[in-house]
């Protein structure tokens, strides 16, 4: 499922700027859940946010769980 969604946001442009002027296509997302690892808020960031950057090093595009 978390590929399919990651496909879905591929394949759409979205409109960012001060007037949403300017098309672009999003490259990089992370989502968490409640890992037993985070607890709080700030633990599912980290874990997200480390994921991110586990899946952008491998230098591919993929979903990493």
């Amino acid at each position: 499922m978390a590929e399919a969604i990651r496909q879905s946001i591929a394949n759409e442009s979205f409109n960012f700027g001060p007037e949403a002027t300017m098309q672009e296509h999003v490259t990089s997302a992370s989502v968490s859940l409640a890992f037993p690892q985070a607890t709080i808020a700030s633990q599912l960031v980290r874990v997200a946010d480390t994921r991110l950057y586990q899946a952008k090093d491998s230098g591919e595009i993929r979903v990493i769980g």
